[in-house]
């Protein structure tokens, strides 16, 4: 059931619906993510909030070393 006032309504879809319009790939794993390196984003658990494959692939060599300095 969805009401007008939920959180998904007012955030989550305003949220997909802005990225959608900037281009931007998507995905509503809410319901069926698998997880681990083969899983539907590679995260390891929810609580890996960075998608750590796609975001160090998106950097530098050098900065992404810095960060991994920084999280461990």
């Amino acid at each position: 059931m969805t009401y007008d006032y939920s959180e998904d309504k007012l955030i989550e879809q305003t949220a997909i619906k802005l990225f959608k319009d900037l281009k931007w790939n998507t995905a509503n794993v809410y319901h069926g993510e698998t997880f681990g390196k083969d899983g539907t984003l590679g995260r390891n658990s929810e609580a890996d909030i960075i998608l750590s494959g796609r975001f160090f692939d998106a950097i530098p060599d050098c900065l992404s070393r810095h960060i991994l300095t920084l999280t461990n």
